[in-house]
């Protein structure tokens, strides 16, 4: 689809969800008369404007990372419902808060400048009971949600050496201590082989990672693993590629997209120069 069909179907969908947001209004109006009659209005309109914005996503949301990914990234896939495995994530031990919910999304792979990368949006949450006194409910909190990259690279480890800011949370491997007094200040360097750990964290790994940080400007994690892979999250609270309720114009969305990838592709950038 071009710009022009991509636009008419933004139009019309939100169209659609300025008739839920009235119909919620009304809904609720309707409450305060009749209760009975005003839930299921209620309730109709958040259908109409979830659906509505769901559509949005599958078909301009779509077409348009497509887009901007294919001009960055060779051998292309991209799954918007589609993320790591559940047990990758598990297995690749990056010293996250708890979790007991793993939720993906968007699921991008290809070869970007000679490397394989993978990534995808992860939203992990815990499950928590809060009481308070007489009654009791249960939360599902955010624990962390950003993108979860996964970057190939040829440097041979026996063991995983995972890198943090959240010190004394590792049940894996020992904490090393590096040469740079300044990086153990602000990171954690665990693994099991303090040889490998220093293979790994070099001092030019070491200021990348600073870099990564200053880069990321949200909490990061990161393992070098014997499977062959980087993994890098970032905890930056949101989901990329994502259309907002006020998009309307195609160009825009692409501009933010642009944005979007090049602050990912930067931090992919950073650590795969610390790799050389």
């Amino acid at each position: 689809m071009n710009g022009t069909e991509l636009e008419q179907i933004i139009a019309k969908e939100n169209k659609r969800k300025l008739l839920a947001l009235g119909l919620g209004a009304f809904g609720a109006l309707l409450m305060i008369i009749h209760p009975i009659l005003g839930i299921p209005v209620i309730i109709g309109a958040f259908i109409l404007f979830f659906v509505s914005q769901g559509r949005l996503k599958k078909q301009v949301g779509r077409a348009v990372a497509f887009k901007v990914l294919s001009g960055h990234i060779q051998d292309l896939s991209f799954d918007q419902d589609s993320g790591f495995s559940d047990e990758l994530i598990d297995s690749v031990y990056m010293g996250f808060p708890g979790y007991d919910n793993i939720k993906c999304g968007d699921y991008i792979s290809g070869s970007y400048k000679g490397r394989a990368i993978e990534l995808c949006d992860l939203e992990l949450t815990e499950t928590r009971v809060v009481s308070s006194g007489k009654t009791t409910r249960t939360e599902h909190v955010t624990v962390f949600q950003g993108p979860y990259i996964s970057i190939a690279y040829d440097k041979e480890v026996s063991c995983p050496v995972t890198v943090t800011r959240r010190g004394n949370l590792l049940k894996r491997g020992s904490l090393v201590k590096l040469e740079s007094e300044e990086f153990n200040k602000s990171f954690r360097v665990y693994c099991e082989s303090e040889h490998d750990a220093f293979y790994i964290m070099t001092p030019h790994m070491m200021e990348r990672v600073e870099s990564i940080y200053e880069r990321a400007d949200h909490e990061i994690y990161l393992n070098f693993c014997n499977d062959g892979h980087v993994y890098l999250a970032v905890d930056s609270r949101h989901d990329s590629f994502e259309l907002s309720l006020m998009d309307s114009k195609v160009e825009e969305i692409e501009k933010r997209f642009e944005d979007e990838l090049e602050y990912l592709l930067g931090l992919i950038d950073e650590l795969a120069e610390g790799l050389q």
